[in-house]
C-alpha cells in the first residue's frame, strides 16, 4: 500500500516556507542550506575567507558574492 510520510523523522525546518512551485521551494532550500554551511565554515576558519573558500571548494570571489547575497558580509557602496 501507499503511506504518507507525515510521521517521518527529519523533514523541513520549522517555519520553512513551502508555498509556490517546486522550483521555488528548491531555490529557497538551497539558499538556506548554503547560508548555514557558509556560516559554519567561516566559524571553523575563524573568519579566514581564503581558508573558508578552500574548504568549500569555491573561489574567493564566489564566496564573497554568496556572503553578500546572504547578508554575511558588508556590501560595497
Amino acid at each position: 500500500g501507499t503511506s504518507n510520510n507525515s510521521g517521518r523523522a527529519g523533514g523541513v525546518p520549522s517555519g520553512f516556507e513551502l508555498s509556490g512551485t517546486l522550483a521555488e521551494v528548491g531555490r529557497r532550500a538551497q539558499a538556506a542550506a548554503e547560508k548555514e554551511k557558509i556560516g559554519r565554515v567561516l566559524d571553523e576558519a575563524k573568519g579566514d575567507r581564503a581558508r573558508a573558500a578552500e574548504i568549500l571548494q569555491v573561489s574567493g570571489k564566489t564566496l564573497l558574492h554568496k556572503m553578500r547575497e546572504f547578508g554575511l558580509a558588508e556590501t560595497r557602496n
